[in-house]
């Protein structure tokens, strides 16, 4: 397994504000296990422990990208919690410095998003004729 900071995303944003988003996402960048040792659960707890990690780190959600039309991939997504935004949908949270979104970069993949602080959810939401995944306090 292997995580990170979204690099491609916090280089969008002036240098300024590049150290406080460091830890506002964590994205999976592999998360693989050898075929003889698949359906073990191994992967389950590899994603548990990168959540904790990045919870205690502060972040405030996990994403990883999954290509289109995989999906056997979203559908083990889902079932550990997270929500699968649909193509170019993008996921809006908040950070220090205000509102921020990511979006899945129009490269052939969908992201599979979760929540990661207490008490925040994702909602699907409509604007504009647009849809978007918003992180908020559950109310």
């Amino acid at each position: 397994m292997y995580t990170t900071p979204p690099i491609r995303w916090i280089e969008e944003h002036p240098p300024a504000q590049r150290a406080g988003l460091v830890r506002s996402l964590i994205e999976i960048e592999l998360l693989a296990v050898a075929e003889p040792h698949r359906g073990r659960g191994i992967a389950t707890v590899l994603l548990a422990t990168a959540e904790q990690t990045a919870r205690s780190a502060g972040s405030h959600l996990a994403f990883a990208k999954v290509r289109i039309g995989a999906f056997a991939t979203m559908r083990w997504y889902r079932k550990r919690g997270y929500a699968i935004a649909a193509q170019q949908e993008p996921v809006v949270f908040r950070t220090r410095s205000g509102f921020e979104s990511c979006d899945d970069g129009s490269d052939g993949y969908q992201l599979a998003v979760k929540a990661l602080q207490p008490g925040v959810v994702l909602r699907r939401r409509l604007e504009r004729g647009s849809s978007m995944l918003i992180a908020e306090r559950d109310t």
